[in-house]
């Protein structure tokens, strides 16, 4: 088994089950990885000055991604008092397969995990944007990747 250092688990932040986070968690156990638990979100109303380029904007993304990053750092808790190190991010960024790609990427992910949604769950629940077919992910992380891995840093990417 290749050595993982760093598992990149992108958080769902439609839904309160995540399959994901177990996998990592497990995996984690097995290997002594470094989890990160992720979340890439995007909001078009508050974005590119549709509605204007307002400060007020600005303070709007800064808050939702607080409250996300506080949801992250829920959901890492129990990961943590079971001895496993954790670190979350939540980024404002779009297409948001884009910016999962980009931040594995940067942060030399050796696995990235994602779930995806049940193909008959409630589909008005979250706007299609979020949701992110893993098959996609999974090919635009293998070729940024394979540009890391020619850099020299790892950037290695599984399917889940």
């Amino acid at each position: 088994m290749q050595n993982i250092s760093q598992i990149m688990c992108v958080i769902d932040p439609t839904t309160t089950a995540q399959p994901a986070m177990q996998r990592a968690a497990w995996l984690a156990g097995k290997t002594g990885a470094e989890i990160e638990l992720f979340i890439c979100y995007y909001n078009e109303y508050l974005s590119d000055g549709r509605l204007g380029n307002y400060p007020s904007l600005e303070n709007a993304q800064e808050d939702i991604l607080g409250g996300l990053k506080r949801r992250l750092e829920l959901l890492a808790e129990p990961l943590r008092e079971s001895g496993l190190v954790v670190k979350t991010t939540a980024v404002w960024d779009h297409p948001l397969y884009e910016g999962i790609v980009r931040h594995a990427a940067a942060v030399g992910a050796d696995v990235v995990l994602k779930d995806t949604p049940p193909p008959f769950g409630n589909l008005a629940r979250a706007p299609d944007e979020h949701r992110l077919e893993p098959d996609s992910i999974v090919r635009r992380a293998t070729l940024a990747g394979e540009a890391t891995r020619r850099s020299g840093k790892s950037g290695l990417c599984r399917r889940n």
